[in-house]
């Protein structure tokens, strides 16, 4: 009998991602780590849900780390479907995203497919993730928001490689999934508009993640984010400005009415056209230059993982 097991998948959900990982122990689930779940495929998503859903997932209602890698639909749109039944998120990794870059997004796959604004959890997710997710994040929660970081790239020497001794013989205990190194976010900073309550820390994606077994690295996470410009942010800050401007929706509303607002104004948009104008406007009226509206997404994380050697000596135990 194998004392670790490690298996990752990449569901087959036709056009979308969903990509799941977990680590046993003596066979006790220690680790579950979930990328992105989403598809625009229909039907393609479901039965790859259902199978992940197993007898121990629904038993301990556990995801140690859930990671969104950017907000389109074919990637998020199908979180609410895994989490259902108050499913809980012990660590959320996403992009840092001003309130204006969400939005921004939402909008931009309106100007190709406006039928998608009846998809009331996307639109609720990508505006105001921490909100959408309160049932599923607890005062033990901790949500971690990537920002590229400036100064270069990864220290690899900041991981030790280091094989210790460690006990994992308690069934209940798992597996801790975080970064050494993470600064609170601002309420100013605060990416939500309705869950004010949620752990939230800033971590330039320098950063290592780690996974470990009390003080044993057993895997390093790995994010990368490319850096937006000040040129791109005004851009985005435009497109809301005009779409306020356009459909005449008051931005100095309490956070609660303008989401609400926002929501129900985007579910009613029939045509495509009308929000591409806006996009068009803005770009003439910041004067970007060298952003294709098909090609306007710089949210995306990438995410490397690997094994670190104590995780083998866990193996051997």
């Amino acid at each position: 009998m194998h004392n670790l097991n490690q298996e990752f998948i990449i569901h087959p959900v036709g056009q979308g991602l969903f990509y799941s990982g977990k680590i046993s122990h003596k066979n006790k689930v220690k680790f579950r780590m979930v990328f992105d779940c989403g598809s625009v495929t229909s039907g393609a998503y479901q039965s790859e849900i259902n199978i992940y859903r197993d007898d121990d997932f629904l038993k301990y209602k556990i995801i140690d780390l859930l990671v969104i890698s950017h907000f389109h639909q074919d990637h998020v749109n199908q979180i609410g479907n895994l989490l259902n039944g108050k499913i809980k998120i012990k660590k959320l990794v996403m992009p840092f995203l001003t309130y204006e870059e969400r939005l921004f997004l939402v909008l931009k796959q309106f100007t190709r497919d406006p039928g998608q604004s009846e998809d009331d959890f996307f639109i609720r997710f990508a505006i105001d993730p921490f909100g959408t997710l309160n049932d599923n994040l607890d005062g033990n929660s901790e949500v971690f928001l990537i920002e590229s970081d400036p100064t270069g790239p990864l220290d690899r020497d900041q991981i030790s490689d280091e094989s210790r001794d460690f006990n994992t013989d308690n069934p209940e205990k798992r597996f801790e999934f975080s970064f050494k190194n993470k600064e609170p976010i601002t309420p100013s900073e605060n990416p939500t508009t309705s869950n004010t309550d949620v752990k939230g820390y800033k971590v330039f994606d320098s950063e290592n993640g780690i996974v470990c077994a009390e003080e044993a690295v057993l895997m390093e996470f790995i994010f990368y984010r490319r850096k937006v410009t000040e040129n791109e942010r005004a851009y985005y800050e435009e497109v809301v400005r005009l779409f306020y401007e356009e459909f005449k929706i008051d931005s100095k509303l309490p956070k609660d009415e303008l989401l609400n607002e926002i929501i129900e104004t985007v579910k009613e948009i029939t045509s495509g056209k009308d929000i591409e104008s806006i996009f068009l406007k803005a770009k003439r009226k910041t004067k970007i230059k060298g952003i294709k509206l098909e090609d306007s997404n710089t949210t995306a994380l990438s995410l490397l993982h690997r094994n670190m050697p104590a995780i083998l000596k866990l193996g051997r135990d």
